[in-house]
C-alpha cells in the first residue's frame, strides 16, 4: 500500500525525490527511494544516497553529550563557562549561569541564529569557530537561562564547542568514536565533505525559475555542525533513533528514561515540547519522538511512534513539503489497517494499483468483509479514506458518504485472478491508471 502511494506521488506530486525507511523493533521493514537525486542530471534517487538531515544533528549531539555525561567526562549540570572560559568576559553576565542541560534543551536564552544568518542562503560561509565565538560575544541573551524554551542553533553550536573542550578532540571525531562507530554499517557523517564516503543526492530550490527547480550547492556548517551539520540516509537515521531510544547500545536504561521523560514546553507552542535534544510532538492522535531538519534544498524527519516499536525516516531533496504529512500517513495507515481488518483478514487483503478518473486517483484495499478506498491526491494519505462493509448481496457499501455522492449505492471491486481490474461505484466504472490514460484520449481537443 505504502509503495503504491509513494510511487504515485513521486510521479505526480512534483517533488524531485525522497527516501523513506521504516523499522519495527529495530528491523528494517521498508527502505525505498523515489524520483531523482538531481533533476538536471536525471540521476535516480536510491536508498544509498546521502542527504543533509540538518537539525536531526541535535539528536546526535544529545546522544554524544549524554554518553560523555555517563563516562564522567562532563556533567549536564556543568556551567558552559567551565568549558568555554572566554565567555566569562561576556558583557551579559547571565551567560555565566548557562548549563550544558540548558543548551541541549533550548533553555539557554541564546538567540536562534546570531545577528546575520545569511549563510543559510549561501550568501557566505557558515561561521568558523573564531567567527562564531566573536558573534556570540557580541550578542546578549534574549531570555535569562532556564526560564523558557526557545529554539537556538547557536546554543547547540556552543554545546558542540563545549563537548570538544571536555572531550579534547574535534566534535566530528568524538561523534564518530562514541556514537556512529557503535552502529554497524551506519552511514551518518557529522558534516558535509566535498569528498564523502557516500553518494550525495542534491538539494533543490522551489520551482520558481520559469517553473523549474535548480540544484543547490552543498553546505558545510563548520562551527554549527552540532546543530545542523549531519548528513545521512534514512536507513541510518532510523537505525540511530531506534538505538538512541530503545536499546543499551548507545545509552544506559537510566539515561534513556530521562531522555523520554524530561520535556519542557516551547515558548508559545502547545503541541511540540522539547526534551534533551528530542522533540515530543503531538500530531493527530499520536505522539512522535524524534527530530526534523530543514536546510537549503532538504527536508527531513526521523520519528518514533510513541507506545509502539515503529521508527520512521524521511529525507526529501526539496523544501516545499510537509515532512509530518509523510510520517503521519505512514503511522496512521498501519493503525487504520489494524482497526479495520482482523489479523486473519489482513493476511488475505488484495491491494490494488492506482485507479483514476477525471476527478482524481485512489487505491483500494479489499478484504473478505471490509474494504478501504484511499485517495492518492495528496501527501496526507489518510485525509480521505472510505471504509466499506460487505452486505449480504455481496457488494460493499459506505453509509457515511456525502449525500451529494453515491451514498447508499453499491460498490463492486471487479477482480480477475485476484487482481482488481475495475471498480463499479454506483453508475460509474473506474479503471486503473494505465487504462484511464488511454480511454481519456477521447476528450482531447
Amino acid at each position: 500500500i505504502l509503495d503504491t502511494w509513494l510511487d504515485f506521488r513521486s510521479r505526480y506530486g512534483e517533488l524531485p525525490g525522497f527516501q523513506v525507511s521504516i523499522r519495527k523493533g529495530g528491523k528494517l521493514i521498508f527502505n525505498k527511494a523515489y524520483g531523482l537525486a538531481n533533476v538536471t542530471k536525471k540521476t535516480t534517487y536510491t536508498p544509498a544516497h546521502i542527504g543533509h538531515v540538518a537539525s536531526n544533528s541535535k539528536m546526535l549531539t544529545s546522544c554524544l553529550l549524554l554518553t560523555l555525561h555517563e563516562q564522567g567526562v562532563l556533567s549536564l549540570q556543568d556551567k558552559l563557562v567551565k568549558h568555554l572560559p572566554q565567555l566569562k568576559k561576556h558583557k551579559d553576565k547571565r551567560f555565566g549561569a548557562i548549563t550544558l542541560r540548558d543548551l541541549v534543551s533550548h533553555r539557554s536564552g541564546i538567540c536562534r541564529d546570531g545577528v546575520d544568518s545569511s549563510y543559510w542562503a549561501h550568501e557566505k560561509e557558515f561561521p568558523s569557530r573564531e567567527v562564531f565565538l566573536r558573534e556570540v560575544m557580541s550578542t546578549n541573551l534574549v531570555y535569562s537561562p532556564n526560564t523558557c524554551s526557545k529554539y537556538s542553533n547557536f546554543g547547540f553550536g556552543l554545546l558542540g564547542l563545549a563537548i570538544e573542550a571536555a572531550g579534547q578532540d574535534s566534535y566530528e571525531n568524538l561523534l564518530q568514536r562514541h556514537v556512529i562507530s557503535k552502529l554497524s554499517g551506519c552511514q551518518i557523517y557529522p558534516d558535509y565533505s566535498s569528498q564523502p564516503k557516500g553518494l550525495f543526492a542534491d538539494g533543490h530550490s522551489h520551482a520558481v525559475y520559469q517553473g523549474q527547480r535548480k540544484p543547490l550547492k552543498h553546505i558545510r556548517t563548520h562551527a554549527l555542525a552540532a546543530a545542523s551539520g549531519a548528513c545521512a540516509n534514512t536507513e541510518s537515521t532510523t537505525q540511530f533513533l531506534h538505538n538512541f531510544l530503545f536499546t543499551d547500545k548507545l545509552l544506559t536504561e537510566a539515561t534513556r528514561k530521562d531522555l523520554l521523560h524530561l520535556v519542557w514546553q516551547v515558548q508559545n507552542v502547545k503541541d511540540r515540547p522539547y526534551g534533551l535534544g528530542l522533540q515530543h510532538s503531538t500530531v493527530g492522535n499520536n505522539i512522535y519522538l524524534g527530530h526534523n531538519g530543514t536546510c537549503p534544498g532538504f527536508t527531513s524527519r526521523t520519528a518514533a511512534l510513541a507506545g509502539t516499536e515503529y521508527v520512521y525516516g524521511l529525507i526529501v531533496n526539496a523544501n516545499d513539503v510537509s515532512d509530518y504529512d509523510f510520517i503521519r500517513s505512514m503511522a496512521e495507515l498501519t493503525q487504520k489497517l489494524q482497526n479495520v481488518f482482523s489479523p486473519p483478514e489482513l493476511k488475505k487483503i488484495i491491494v490494488s494499483q492506482p485507479f483514476m478518473n477525471r476527478w482524481g486517483a485512489f487505491m483500494c484495499v479489499v478484504g473478505e468483509h471490509k474494504a478501504l478506498t484511499l485517495s492518492l491526491d495528496s501527501w496526507l494519505l489518510m485525509a480521505d479514506v472510505t471504509v466499506l462493509a460487505r452486505h449480504k448481496d455481496g457488494y460493499f457499501y459506505a453509509d457515511k458518504l456525502n449525500g451529494y455522492g453515491n451514498v447508499g449505492e453499491p460498490k463492486q471491486f471487479i477482480q480477475r485472478h485476484k487482481t482488481i481490474v475495475a471498480v463499479k461505484n454506483g453508475a460509474n466504472t473506474i479503471y486503473p491508471e494505465s487504462v484511464f490514460l488511454k480511454k481519456s484520449a477521447v476528450s482531447w481537443l
